[in-house]
């Protein structure tokens, strides 16, 4: 990383452009706090905008009395039924709407009492007993387990190696004799 010999040298502009903006920003806040000015108009510029102005004004009076006759007549209700479907296909079900299915169709849906026999229909589920052993128990039983699989994995290897030629079994004998040393 490089040092700096001279930091004025890089302070001096930053500090300008700094006070240049603020000097900006206070110019537009100046601007901005100032009403716009309008253009003068004549005499007669005036008495025509003032009549323009109070014949609006009744105008506008005229207007809000309207209005307000209007607000104090009762407005009606208005219900609105978001329920669309159930009117449409159970109150209320078009020509189109009222057709009948083929029985195939029918027997896609279960009736009532199939489903309440269904519901109603107690299950009997099996299972067996379990047995309470404690934990010394469970540990000689697995110990037993592992060790009655180790016999019979010995057996059928000794099985297959009485299988095997002589020169075989010397050769793996000999291996193993070398793997001890």
């Amino acid at each position: 990383m490089a040092v700096i010999e001279d930091p004025l040298k890089y302070l001096v502009p930053i500090w300008i452009a700094l006070i240049i903006l603020v000097l900006l920003f206070k110019f537009n806040n100046w601007v901005d706090s100032k009403p716009a000015k309008k253009e003068t108009k004549s005499k007669s510029n005036k008495e025509e905008t003032i009549k323009k102005v109070d014949q609006a004004s009744e105008d506008s009076l005229a207007l809000k009395k309207k209005e307000e006759a209007k607000v104090e007549e009762p407005v009606p209700d208005i219900v609105v039924n978001t329920n669309y479907l159930y009117d449409r296909f159970v109150d209320n079900p078009t020509v189109d709407d009222n057709y009948d299915c083929d029985n195939k169709r029918k027997d896609i849906f279960l009736s009532d009492e199939e489903s309440e026999s269904i519901k109603n229909k107690k299950i009997q589920i099996k299972v067996q007993p379990v047995e309470e052993l404690s934990e010394k128990e469970l540990l000689y039983k697995k110990i037993e387990a592992m060790t009655s699989e180790n016999m019979t994995a010995r057996e059928k290897l000794l099985e297959e190696f009485d299988a095997l030629p002589r020169n075989t079994k010397l050769m793996l004998i000999e291996n193993i004799i070398q793997r001890m040393n």
